[in-house]
């Protein structure tokens, strides 16, 4: 017997970026959204309204009354029935979970230090979560350099220092 995914309904407490991510997997992996046919396809417009409507009703259902209702004032004067599953995801990820600048990002990383309870697995993990949103050119070296510069143990940067070929995955 298959499992059933469950997620939460959407609400004000929750991490909405990560709340859209694991909905988008659950309606995947239960094949719950209908694909959405574009004009051009030869299909009709009723067909891809009625698309659009079923994929909005599955995501409405997950929401909860309070983010039903910031919902509904971040949509007006639009009625959210009248906008598409990708129209509300955007207005509550632009109000509640705004993206920081890839500089503020960046800053965010240079300023991170390893805390004196961290290992240094949980802070490598930390500073790879931050330098997603950085947009660097070279990645892992970026977080290298954050990793040396933040790490508490000094005898530990001195030996990985006189590395010649360092990478983070040495």
């Amino acid at each position: 017997m298959a499992t059933r995914i469950k997620v939460e309904p959407l609400s004000l407490t929750c991490c909405v970026k990560s709340w859209f991510e694991r909905y988008e997997f659950h309606v995947l992996a239960g094949d719950h959204l209908t694909e959405v046919p574009e004009l051009a396809d030869g299909s009709n417009e009723a067909v891809r309204n009625a698309a659009i409507k079923k994929n909005l009703a599955l995501f409405v259902s997950k929401v909860d009354e309070d983010m039903y209702k910031l919902l509904k004032s971040l949509a007006s004067p639009k009625p959210v029935g009248e906008c598409t599953y990708e129209e509300c995801k955007t207005l509550i990820l632009d109000h509640l979970a705004p993206a920081p600048t890839k500089f503020a990002q960046r800053y965010k990383l240079r300023s991170c230090v390893q805390e004196s309870d961290e290992s240094a697995a949980t802070y490598i993990s930390r500073l790879r979560s931050i330098a997603n949103e950085c947009e660097f050119t070279n990645y892992n070296e970026a977080i290298l350099d954050q990793l040396l510069a933040g790490l508490k143990n000094q005898k530990v940067v001195s030996e990985l220092l006189t590395k010649e070929d360092l990478t983070l995955e040495t």
